[in-house]
């Protein structure tokens, strides 16, 4: 018996339900590389260039997703902010780091 194959739609759905945690890493602003060569990633406006440049600054790997289930509480709770670096590799789709890949347009 030969089997079908799935119906495109039906095989996007499974894949957004797979990865809908997961994103994609990539830095805001066509400066990142330079700045992150330049050592900005780590210096006084280090902040705000992780937060531009995560790919350049290695906040993220190319393709992110949360690493921890309490991701999205911690995220809730302010710990982005309060431990940034942290919260940047270990729960870059809940801190806004990276995207989800599926989402609603709605």
């Amino acid at each position: 018996m030969r089997s079908r194959p799935l119906p495109l739609a039906l095989i996007s759905l499974l894949r957004c339900r797979l990865v809908d945690s997961w994103g994609y890493c990539n830095d805001k602003d066509v400066s990142c590389a330079k700045w992150a060569n330049n050592g900005e990633c780590k210096g006084e406006n280090a902040g705000l260039v992780k937060k531009l440049c995560p790919l350049s600054c290695k906040t993220c790997s190319l393709l992110c997703r949360d690493e921890e289930e309490e991701c999205e509480g911690w995220a809730k709770g302010g710990q982005c902010e309060i431990n940034r670096d942290f919260m940047s590799k270990t729960c870059p789709t809940s801190c806004g780091t990276c995207k989800p890949v599926c989402y609603d347009k709605d």
